[in-house]
């Protein structure tokens, strides 16, 4: 059977197809509406972190996108203040001194206390038992010691935000701090 071949009205484009069957004037605006519809753009914040720190991404790229995020409403007043402030700050946490352009999701490390650490005496593979409370139970030295980190994440000034019950972590009082020499609390 015959099929005569579609009549294309003038104000309508003929179908034309490009790669994976998209017309090849789309505009970004429909490739980004898809591409989050699809989920893409799930790991935006790592994709963007890559972009922030990669030495070839170009600055003004960067600002074009900032720019662009401003306009949608996010506010980098914040992020500004920090990188223009010279205030040094001490961590209640791992107890390091930081400002807070250095601070961030992976600045602050808490390692596993192994102080407490006592021998086992099981045998002759005896193991080192270490009692990190972050674990919640007791496990072995070498297991603490091989994912190393009770606590990774923020710096903070504030007691009030640290966990000393459930962690590694221990009071400025009990570090000696120079923060409580000078009776600065929250500092």
């Amino acid at each position: 059977m015959f099929f005569p071949p579609l009549a294309t009205s003038p104000t309508r484009r003929p179908p034309t197809t490009g790669e994976q069957g998209i017309p090849p004037s789309y505009s970004p605006r429909d490739v980004l509406a898809l591409a989050l519809s699809q989920g893409v753009l799930d790991e935006l914040p790592a994709h963007l972190t890559r972009a922030a720190y990669d030495p070839n991404t170009p600055v003004q790229g960067l600002a074009q996108l900032m720019a662009a995020l401003e306009r949608v409403g996010v506010d980098f007043s914040g992020a500004r203040a920090a990188l223009a402030s010279a205030v040094t700050r001490h961590c209640a946490r791992c107890h390091r001194a930081y400002r807070d352009r250095e601070n961030g999701p992976r600045a602050c490390v808490v390692y596993h206390e192994a102080a407490d650490a006592r021998w086992d005496r099981g045998g002759a593979d005896a193991s080192r038992i270490s009692s990190c409370a972050c674990q919640g139970i007791a496990a072995t030295l070498d297991a603490a010691l091989e994912k190393g980190e009770c606590y990774r994440g923020w710096h903070t000034d504030d007691r009030a935000q640290v966990d000393y019950v459930s962690s590694s972590a221990v009071p400025c009082e009990d570090n000696d701090c120079w923060t409580v020499k000078l009776g600065l609390r929250g500092v």
